[in-house]
């Protein structure tokens, strides 16, 4: 029985070349396979923060971001100056109010709002059927929130001449409008404002 030979030096040579054609398109695949996953990652986020923003709001628009699951959205202000009256606020609200104890409730309320800052009057008040009327003084400006120092100026026989409103401005256009127990005399009080006109 006879035993094949040695491979002659031209099939050496093609076994060479076969082996390293098969190296280099080895080599070439994992170079290319290193690149796209070199890419994935910039991709996916690129990806991703293009689904989540959406698309991007009408010039002025006003943008909303939910506060806790299940409250309503509310609205993003413009940056303005901490402890001064955002844009949203200023114009003339309308509303009815709420107040426990008081045998006249509900009664009606038309707020203006201006602009202004801390200590500054930044609107008025004034409830036609109780016969008062008086100022607001801004105690604190915090995005959606305001808290006003109201001082009766006329009526404060039928109002109590000093108390404090939480004015907050909501995901819908509204504001709600807040008063904390405050002693004897002031009750709870809380209703909603629309903006007039």
């Amino acid at each position: 029985m006879s035993h094949p030979g040695p491979p002659s030096t031209a099939a050496r040579r093609g076994l060479a070349f076969a082996v390293q054609g098969r190296h280099a398109v080895l080599i070439a695949a994992v170079g290319l396979l290193a690149a796209i996953l070199g890419l994935l990652p910039p991709l996916i986020k690129l990806y991703k923060d293009n689904r989540d923003s959406g698309p991007p709001p009408a010039a002025g628009a006003a943008t909303t971001r939910p506060e806790h699951a299940g409250q309503s959205p509310q609205p993003t202000q413009p940056a303005v100056p901490p402890g001064t009256v955002p844009p949203g606020f200023v114009g003339t609200w309308v509303g009815s109010i709420n107040q426990e104890g008081s045998s006249k409730s509900p009664y009606p309320v038309t707020v203006t709002i201006t602009a202004g800052g801390l200590a500054q009057r930044v609107g008025t008040s004034a409830y036609l059927t109780l016969d008062c009327d008086g100022h607001l003084i801004l105690a604190s400006a915090e995005g959606n929130r305001l808290v006003v120092q109201e001082n009766i100026d006329n009526g404060t026989s039928n109002c109590v001449e000093q108390t404090q409103i939480t004015l907050t401005l909501n995901g819908d256009g509204t504001i709600a409008y807040r008063i904390e127990p405050q002693g004897f005399f002031v009750g709870e009080a809380d209703g909603t404002l629309h903006r007039q006109g």
